[in-house]
């Protein structure tokens, strides 16, 4: 990689893909856009101008990606404590994360609350 894409790689935080917790690359398609696609399984992004779009769409992902429970296997939600903190909690058992942050408006608190959630002891 050179140019703009290898500076990007560089310093640019890609989140391991919610479907299969491989690692992202970006890539440039035949027509001179923009992608980020999973070395493991191929998902990608859509093609985009610019190559920090293409990591906001990657990295997006997980902003609406939770895994099932891994308990029961249920249907996860993301939901908040009673200090207004995020957390992501199984509609079935009800097992869920601990509340992430220490502030209810701090940012990045959700984020934080569904990776937790879609970390598992196999990804490491």
């Amino acid at each position: 990689m050179s140019g703009i894409v290898g500076w990007l790689m560089a310093v640019i935080d890609l989140r391991p893909c919610p479907f299969c917790s491989g690692y992202g690359e970006i890539e440039m398609d035949e027509e001179g856009l923009y992608l980020v696609r999973c070395k493991v399984c191929k998902v990608r992004t859509v093609p985009e101008y610019r190559p920090d779009q293409a990591v906001v769409d990657w990295n997006a992902f997980w902003d609406e990606f939770l895994k099932p429970c891994p308990f029961c296997g249920g249907e996860a939600t993301t939901t908040y404590d009673s200090r207004g903190l995020p957390c992501v909690m199984c509609k079935e058992c009800g097992c869920r994360t601990a509340p992430s942050g220490k502030w209810p408006i701090q940012s990045g608190n959700l984020r934080y609350a569904r990776d937790a959630w879609n970390r598992r002891v196999a990804d490491a």
